[in-house]
């Protein structure tokens, strides 16, 4: 994470699977996740649904629960 807040760039946590990982990551930083946690891989017929449901959040974002 520091690595790349000194640059001035964003970062994606990738793989996220419990909330014990999602509080480190936010403890150190990172803002944005994606994984498991979040959502479990969909067919794109099920991802539409999804997406439709959640809505979207400020500036596009999703807004995700976990």
């Amino acid at each position: 994470m520091r690595p790349a807040s000194t640059l001035e760039l964003d970062v994606i946590a990738e793989g996220v699977e419990t909330a014990a990982q999602s509080e480190a990551l936010r403890a150190a930083g990172c803002r944005v996740m994606q994984g498991y946690l979040y959502a479990r891989p969909l067919a794109p017929a099920e991802a539409a649904r999804w997406l439709d449901r959640a809505g979207p959040g400020p500036a596009g974002v999703l807004k995700l629960r976990g």
